[in-house]
């Protein structure tokens, strides 16, 4: 039986996190990407939007793990865009960067119908 310390110890080496993630990615239908091969250019748009966005924050004057952070939003990636900030220690931007990157979520849902 696992006791808390080892929990605290799969977490504190990455090992119980890359394990979801991998269990994650196991589960995911390749289906509709098989059936739809012009929807990877869907994927590919959201690796160019991170480009951009870096490039558009460094243009802007955001030193460069500020523009880091800023830029995962451009690929339209809200939890990973807050993880990253607190990651790179931009605590100062943090809240903007969550207001910007769940108002893009909702704005997706809401513009798609799935609520």
């Amino acid at each position: 039986m696992l006791a808390i310390e080892d929990f605290y110890l799969l977490d504190e080496w990455s090992i119980l996190p890359s394990l979801i993630f991998l269990g994650v990615g196991a589960m995911t239908d390749f289906g509709p990407l098989i059936a739809n091969p012009a929807s990877f250019l869907l994927g590919a748009a959201a690796q160019f939007g991170i480009f951009a966005a870096y490039l558009m924050a460094i243009l802007m004057g955001f030193p460069d793990k500020a523009a880091a952070a800023i830029s995962i939003i451009g690929g339209a990636d809200g939890p990973t865009s807050i993880f990253l900030a607190g990651k790179l220690g931009q605590t100062k931007y943090m809240g903007p960067i969550a207001v910007a990157a769940y108002s893009y979520m909702s704005w997706f849902l809401l513009s798609s119908h799935q609520l």
